[in-house]
Formats: structure tokens, C-alpha cells, sequence
């Protein structure tokens, strides 16, 4: 949807208003669906009172404390992802920005994004692996290594996602000459 809106712009490659409204559709719906699967998290946890699923879901949203020390450093990226997923929502919600403001649709889009890459890239990929299953809490801190390799990653696939966008723009071109 982004991307979407960004060629609008530089490239002057219009997706069309139904499609980007359809598309909008789709995330708000996926979006609300991932949320309650958040939530499910939450009643199995509390509800089975299981310690090891309990644990995760409060040192995440909470912070845990454990034998003295308060373990709470994924505490603000989960904070962060409710609050972005609520304002991203809450902007693709509204009817004068689906229909009249693209800023707020790429905002909201943005959001909506990092939302779920807090959700599920640093709290269901790192969250899970505290408490270990010997009831010890180590915090993670990535290395400036796997900082690296991560960013080599994303500008591989920006730059892939360039050249076949590229491609796209100059076959459309062709087609409409």
C-alpha cells in the first residue's frame, strides 16, 4: 500500500482509488484479526494460569519479576506496538482519510506495519524464548553483527523490490505508447 502510494507519486503509476480502497479494506480487516489473536494470547495465558505462557505474555506487555530484578526491556516495543497499531487503525478508519488524504493512508499503512513487525518480529520471535523452560530470564541484546546482516537484508530486498518496480514502470509505459 505504500509502495503504492509512493509510485503515485514519483512515478506517476496509479493503482486506482477501488484498488487501493479494497486494499485498505483487507489490511484494516487483517489487522483487527491480529489483534484478537493478541488478545487470544492473553485469555490462554491468564485464563490457564500455564507459568511458562503466562511469564512470556507479562515480560512482554508488563515486565517480569524475578527473583528480585525486574527484566523489562521489551517492555516499551510492545507498548509501541499498541499504540501504533491503535493510531493505524484508528487513520484507516476514518472516512475523510480513505477517501480524500493519501498522506494519512500512507500513514496509517506505515504504522499499521511497524505495529505488527514489533508484534511479531521482537515480541513473538524474541518473547518467546523468556523464560527459558529452566525458569531463568536472560534478556537478548542483538550484536552489532545481526544489526548488520538485518539491515544487508532489507536493502537486498529494497533494492530488489526497485528493480522489478523499475521493470513494472517501463512495460506500462510501452503498453500505454
Amino acid at each position: 500500500m505504500v509502495v503504492a502510494l509512493i509510485l503515485k507519486r514519483v512515478a506517476n503509476f496509479d493503482a486506482g482509488k477501488e484498488a487501493i480502497d479494497k486494499l485498505v479494506t483487507i489490511i484494516i480487516y487483517a489487522a483487527l484479526i491480529n489483534v484478537f489473536f493478541v488478545g487470544l494470547e492473553f485469555f490462554v495465558g491468564y485464563y490457564s494460569n500455564i507459568p511458562g505462557h503466562k511469564h512470556t505474555i507479562q515480560y512482554l506487555f508488563f515486565g517480569l519479576e524475578h527473583h528480585g530484578q525486574i527484566y523489562d526491556n521489551l517492555v516499551p516495543f510492545m507498548r509501541m506496538f499498541v499504540l501504533f497499531f491503535v493510531v493505524g487503525v484508528g487513520l484507516l478508519s476514518l472516512p475523510y482519510a480513505r477517501k480524500e488524504n493519501e498522506l494519512l493512508v500512507g500513514l496509517g499503512c506505515a504504522l499499521i506495519f511497524i505495529s505488527f513487525w514489533l508484534d511479531k518480529g521482537v515480541g513473538f520471535v524474541l518473547g518467546g524464548f523468556v523464560p527459558t523452560p529452566l525458569e531463568e530470564v536472560v534478556e537478548y541484546y542483538p550484536s552489532a553483527n545481526e544489526i548488520f546482516i538485518t539491515l544487508g537484508v532489507w536493502a537486498m530486498g529494497a533494492f530488489i523490490l526497485t528493480i522489478l518496480y523499475k521493470i513494472a514502470i517501463d512495460v506500462e509505459h510501452e503498453i500505454e505508447a
